[in-house]
C-alpha cells in the first residue's frame, strides 16, 4: 500500500486550511514528523491521524478513501497499534493512545470500548498495580459483547487469556486455569481460528501454570 497518498493528502488540506506544519503539529506530534508523513516517509499513528483530521475539519475514514489507496478501517488500524504496544509491553505508548481514543466518538460504540477496556485494565495491572480495578475493569470489557446465546469471538478469547494471566500473576492458579479452560472449550467449538497464534499462547499458558503447581508431566503434555 502506497501510504505517501496519506501524507499528499494531509499536505493539500493544510495549505487549503491555512496552516503550516508547526501549527498543524502542535498539540499532537513535532514538526518534523508533520513533515515526514508529508513526504510519505512514516505513517502516522491512528491516534496522531485522527487528531489531525479533527484540526484539518474532515472525518479520519477520508484519508482511508482517498485516490486509489485501498479503504483502511481506522478502528482496525488502531486495534492493530495497540496489538504491536501490547506484544511489545510498550505500556506507555499504549495506555497514551487508550487515552486519545477515549475521547472518540467512535470509540462509544461497545465492541469499540471494549478494546479501550481492556488495554486500559492491562496498564493498570502491568505498570499501576492497581490489581483489584484491573479485574473489575477487565470483567467489564468482557461484558461488553459476551452472550451465552452466541459463540465466543477471538477477542473475547484473548480477554480471556489477559484475566487468566492476571489470575496468574497473583498466584490463584485455579482460576487461571479455568479462564484458560473456557478458552480452551471456546477453540474447540469454533474449530477455526482467524489468529492461530491464540492457540499457541494458550497451551503455553497453561503449561506455565502447571509448571508453578508441580504437575510437570501435564505441563510437559502442553509443550508437545
Amino acid at each position: 500500500m502506497d501510504y505517501s497518498v496519506i501524507g499528499k493528502k494531509i499536505r493539500e488540506l493544510r495549505k487549503v486550511v491555512g496552516l503550516t506544519q508547526g501549527e498543524l503539529a502542535d498539540g499532537i506530534c513535532a514538526q518534523a514528523l508533520v513533515s515526514r508523513m508529508e513526504k510519505g516517509d512514516i505513517y502516522p499513528s491512528a491516534t496522531a491521524l485522527y487528531q489531525i483530521s479533527k484540526k484539518l475539519g474532515v472525518d479520519v475514514n477520508y484519508f482511508f478513501e482517498i485516490g486509489t489507496t485501498p479503504r483502511l478501517d481506522y478502528l482496525k488500524e488502531v486495534e492493530r497499534q495497540l496489538r504491536h504496544l501490547r506484544k511489545k509491553h510498550r505500556y506507555e505508548e499504549m495506555i497514551e493512545m487508550v487515552r486519545a481514543e477515549e475521547k472518540n466518538p467512535l470509540f462509544k460504540q461497545r465492541e469499540n470500548l471494549q478494546l479501550l477496556y481492556w488495554h486500559k485494565a492491562i496498564h493498570m495491572f502491568e505498570v499501576e498495580h492497581k490489581w483489584e480495578e484491573a479485574f473489575l475493569l477487565l470483567k467489564e470489557a468482557l461484558s461488553l459483547t459476551a452472550n451465552s446465546k452466541k459463540a465466543i469471538s477471538e477477542r473475547e478469547m484473548e480477554i480471556l487469556l489477559t484475566l487468566g494471566g492476571f489470575y496468574a500473576g497473583t498466584e490463584d492458579y485455579s482460576e487461571a486455569l479455568k479462564h484458560y479452560d473456557q478458552v480452551k472449550g471456546a477453540i474447540y467449538t469454533t474449530g477455526q481460528l482467524s489468529d492461530k497464534s491464540i492457540k499457541t499462547r494458550l497451551l503455553y499458558n497453561i503449561a506455565r501454570v502447571l509448571t508453578r503447581l508441580g504437575r510437570y508431566k501435564e505441563s510437559i503434555d502442553y509443550c508437545a
